[in-house]
């Protein structure tokens, strides 16, 4: 296991194409601060069956202070913008079995926040070697600064005239980052590009960002989640959008519950109602239909609901839409503390994983990204079916 750092990360497994990808557990990672990689000389690709691409908080710069300054130093503390985003593990030779150790391996790869910007879901597709694909995120807080006094940009708490979003929280405006970007890596030259940009009827995501990625192999899509609409976008692999699906109307309906309709909530950063310490301002979507952890199994998409931490299921056609028979999977028994499945897996014996992750504490030291103390990794497995044929998974499930 890798070390735990201030961003839960995310951990994407390599298997051979005969047999398909399945990302791993979602895993914490301890990202050390290195030079952005450089696209050169990579023959075999950036990930070899048992490599694995991690995704992480990429850490800031505090200020240099000279004995007698005045001021907050935290006000001049910024994020570091050549600080680790996303790096490759090579974990194909640890040396031991896997015992939720501490291990320190090769980290051939490395992304920026300069290139990338904050990503939190990382896929991968079934070319060989994959590509990589990562999604912006606020999991990490949303950081913003104004002009001060001394006419330099402050890192400021609250919204306030002519405050915008810290550098590197995005990534590169100059190819079009911000919070709805899904990134590409080329999974042989490294080269970074802009996969797609999630928005709503025209409109660019405000803040929220994105939450998870899955890969379809059937179908050869993407699909991701919007934490402002709470929906489902389904990609084609050239970056055009295939359809969307709502689960606050279209998922719930089919169970026979209310609806709960999409009201992108507002997001202005430059408002005094936002505030960067408190992430009821952040503009998420309403729990009913806020989704965060995607897997695709079997012709199908499961996705994790905030309300009740649920997980759903849905059908992927083949035509690149949605299926009408939504339905719930697992209710899954609360923590100690309230939380989102952030992540969905499988494995080869079709058991379920699930990691949670609590809501970003904004932290303005940059300390504590979230609360500490939690983020269970779930394991459920098959026992049965009913009697339309759909399965029924463990009521408790294993807990790490």
């Amino acid at each position: 296991m890798a070390a735990s750092s201030p961003g839960l990360s995310t951990i994407a497994g390599l298997r051979r194409r005969a047999r398909g990808l399945a990302p791993l557990v979602l895993l914490c990672a301890s990202l050390g601060l290195v030079p952005p990689a450089l696209a050169q000389d990579v023959p075999g690709g950036l990930l070899a069956p048992g490599n694995a691409a991690v995704a992480g908080f990429s850490g800031v710069i505090r200020p240099i202070r000279a004995p007698g300054d005045g001021g907050d130093p935290l006000a001049k503390t910024r994020i570091n913008p050549s600080g680790p985003t996303l790096r490759i593990v090579d974990l194909r030779a640890i040396g031991a079995k896997p015992a939720a150790q501490f291990v320190d391996e090769p980290k051939p790869f490395t992304f920026s926040a300069a290139q990338i910007g904050q990503v939190f879901a990382v896929a991968l597709d079934n070319a060989v070697p994959p590509n990589i694909y990562a999604a912006a995120t606020s999991s990490y807080g949303l950081p913003i600064v104004a002009t001060g006094a001394d006419g330099k940009l402050n890192h400021v708490e609250k919204g306030q005239p002519a405050a915008a979003f810290m550098p590197a929280v995005w990534g590169p405006k100059a190819q079009g980052g911000g919070p709805g970007s899904i990134w590409r890596i080329d999974g042989v030259t490294g080269a970074v590009s802009l996969f797609a940009d999630v928005t709503f009827n025209g409109a660019a995501n405000p803040g929220p960002a994105l939450g998870g990625l899955a890969y379809e192999p059937d179908g050869d899509t993407l699909l991701a989640a919007d934490r402002w609409t709470g929906l489902i976008h389904r990609f084609r692999m050239d970056g055009t959008e295939a359809a969307l699906y709502d689960h606050g109307v279209d998922g719930r309906a089919a169970q026979g519950l209310s609806a709960a309709p999409v009201d992108p909530a507002p997001l202005d950063v430059a408002s005094p109602a936002f505030d960067s310490a408190n992430p009821a301002t952040y503009g998420y979507a309403a729990p009913e239909r806020r989704v965060f952890g995607l897997g695709v199994r079997a012709g199908r998409l499961y996705y994790a609901v905030a309300a009740g931490l649920e997980i759903w299921s849905v059908a992927l056609n083949p035509d690149g839409g949605f299926g009408k028979d939504a339905r719930r999977e697992i209710v899954v028994p609360p923590g100690s503390t309230a939380t989102e499945i952030s992540k969905i897996a499988f494995d080869d014996q079709g058991r379920m994983f699930l990691a949670e992750r609590a809501a970003p504490t904004g932290a303005f030291y940059f300390e504590a990204l979230t609360a500490e103390g939690t983020g269970r990794v779930l394991r459920y497995a098959i026992v049965g079916a009913a009697d339309d044929g759909t399965p029924i998974w463990q009521p408790v499930p294993d807990e790490y």
